[in-house]
């Protein structure tokens, strides 16, 4: 027993009734083994898709999780509907689009109607399994968002389910041969291997801790802002520049999550008090 198995209201209940919500934050064990599946399986869709469509179009359709995100926000917490944010995920997911260059869609021989389907609807598989994640992992443990031990005990049980569940059935699926299953072999692939993981470890203890700290939005806009960061390393490190449209794509992304953050009324706001703090410093 922990400290973490007794919540002190239901929660997405009302006068105390129990809810689904409330039978997982009793639990936060095997809630973690819920959240370790989903979150291992909407990554597998994602490389699943890849093998259908280049890993760019894969990533464009995905970003369409933000409005996954935003549209069950609404409802859950209260997220305002305005024009404003409405715009800014659609020019988001057009702008991804463009940023990705669409069509690549036939560099992997997607040709076939049939695997084009398939890639997309993996795709977009992989962006409502990450919408589900963020948006239930707030719903069900948004109380605790200001423990810092939570997403520690939480995260250790997410790793733990991933070693003793989502590991044996990976060494499963090899030996039926339904994908193969590789160690690494030599220096640099097992040095390769543990910094991959020491990487995706901390990916995934931010994306905890962004989706209890940071507002609704703030996950999904962080991640598409990986986007022009993306083609920003390439400029720099490989000289890679992109097109017109390609560009335009990054410049819409960019200006999306503006609008989704309102971070225009966040600039001035600040702007604002930091006058009137000055105001006072010489009265």
């Amino acid at each position: 027993s922990t400290a973490f198995d007794a919540p002190s209201a239901p929660l997405g209940s009302t006068n105390g009734e129990f809810s689904l919500s409330f039978a997982f934050a009793r639990r936060p064990r095997l809630s973690a083994l819920f959240f370790a599946i989903l979150l291992m399986g909407y990554n597998y869709c994602w490389l699943l898709s890849t093998r259908f469509l280049a890993a760019s179009v894969t990533t464009a359709l995905f970003q369409s999780s933000v409005g996954v995100v935003y549209a069950l926000s609404v409802p859950m917490f209260g997220e305002p509907l305005t024009f404003l944010r409405v715009l800014g995920v659609s020019l988001l997911i057009i702008g991804a689009m463009l940023a990705s260059n669409v069509t690549n869609m036939r560099d992997k021989g997607s040709d076939d109607a049939l695997k084009l389907g398939a890639g997309v609807l993996l795709a977009l598989m992989a962006a409502v399994g990450a919408a589900l994640y963020q948006v239930l992992f707030r719903h069900i443990f948004g109380q605790w968002k200001h423990d810092p031990r939570f997403l520690a005990f939480f995260g250790s049980w997410v790793s733990l389910w991933h070693l003793l569940v989502i590991l044996p059935c990976l060494l499963c699926a090899g030996l039926l041969g339904f994908e193969a299953v590789v160690f690494p072999s030599g220096y640099w692939m097992v040095l390769g291997t543990s910094v991959s993981a020491a990487i995706a470890s901390a990916v995934n203890i931010l994306y905890l801790c962004i989706a209890l700290w940071g507002s609704v939005m703030l996950l999904p806009c962080a991640s598409a802002l990986s986007i022009p960061l993306t083609v920003g390393l390439d400029w720099g490190l490989h000289n890679v520049y992109p097109g017109v449209w390609e560009l335009s794509g990054h410049l819409m992304v960019v200006a999306a999550l503006v609008l989704i953050m309102d971070l225009a009324s966040v600039c001035l706001d600040w702007c604002r008090g930091s006058r009137e703090a000055k105001d006072c410093v010489e009265v």
